[in-house]
């Protein structure tokens, strides 16, 4: 500093006389913080951002790495502390989480977030302790057959939304063949007509089916890829996701549980989309504004569909 004349002579003076005191903490503390993995929340907070500092800069893929680890960058998440902290400790709790024989756990992830405004507040991505950075992020990462949960925003909402049905609509619950393939119940029971709600809160399969069906498949599944943004839905080919299979969500490549998450808020948020994010910007060091992180919208369905969809799931729980 003496020698870049950031200081004078008597300065550096003083500075060299001055006695250093140095305090030392607790051998434990070093041992607790020692190799600590960042959080899942951390993880995905880095990939979203080098995302969209690559889309924005056209940076390149390790430029925006290289950016993110030394370029001082403050990035403002939008994780709830509180939230994140329980959902981690319930996951680090193996007596939350079914025994199974073997090396091979059943794996769970979980999403919480706002509806209201597209932020995410708690993320973790498997059971147990987190021992290393940017692993596998199952709550982001991993495409699972999504199964029933599918059948509100495949089948019964577009259905709603379109007019093709009403909250009184009688739907047949009897049985199906579509080529060689035969779906059923998962008791194995078919009832005949049913309300609609009675179909929904039992989720039985055969009126799901009919009700993809009478919407049409094609506008079902457009719902799903282009107002709902599930980008893992297969288009064309021969897994192509247009089938009747879509409305048991029987789909090729599976999906995300934060898509699945988004999708559902948006019957919770008044049939609008709000892209999910977990910062919402970036900014130097002096505090410089680098990116702002504005979560795109779009309306799915109008609110009347919304609100008759939260009627219907309530029947679920109830």
């Amino acid at each position: 500093m003496l020698e870049l004349e950031y200081i004078s002579k008597e300065e550096y003076d003083e500075a060299i006389k001055e006695e250093l005191d140095f305090t030392h903490g607790k051998s434990g503390d070093l041992k607790e913080n020692q190799g600590k993995a960042q959080s899942y929340f951390a993880d995905h907070i880095f990939e979203e951002a080098k995302k969209d500092l690559m889309e924005e800069f056209e940076y390149t893929e390790q430029y925006a790495e290289n950016l993110l680890y030394n370029g001082g960058l403050k990035i403002y998440a939008t994780m709830d502390p509180k939230i994140q902290k329980t959902a981690e400790s319930f996951y680090e709790n193996e007596k939350n989480f079914p025994t199974a024989s073997g090396d091979n756990k059943l794996q769970s992830a979980i999403i919480v977030t706002d509806h209201k405004t597209g932020k995410l507040k708690a993320v973790v991505g498997g059971r147990g302790e987190k021992t290393n950075n940017r692993v596998l992020n199952r709550a982001t990462q991993s495409k699972r057959q999504p199964g029933s949960t599918i059948k509100p925003i495949a089948a019964y909402a577009p259905a709603l939304e379109e007019n093709v049905i009403n909250i009184a609509t009688y739907i047949d619950n009897a049985p199906i063949k579509i080529g060689e393939w035969e779906p059923q119940n998962a008791n194995n029971k078919f009832s005949g007509p049913v309300p609609v709600k009675t179909a929904v809160a039992w989720s039985y399969n055969m009126p799901a089916i009919r009700t993809l069906q009478t919407v049409g498949i094609d506008v079902a599944f457009d719902y799903l890829k282009d107002k709902m943004h599930i980008s893992s839905l297969v288009e064309k080919g021969a897994y192509s996701d247009k089938n009747p299979a879509l409305a048991l969500g029987g789909v090729t490549q599976g999906i995300t549980p934060l898509e699945m998450s988004t999708a559902y808020s948006c019957i919770a948020n008044g049939g609008m989309y709000i892209e999910p994010i977990s910062y919402t910007k970036i900014c130097t060091k002096d505090g410089e504004l680098v990116f702002e992180n504005k979560p795109k919208k779009n309306r799915v369905f109008s609110e009347e569909t919304a609100f008759l969809m939260q009627e219907l799931l309530k029947g679920v729980v109830n």
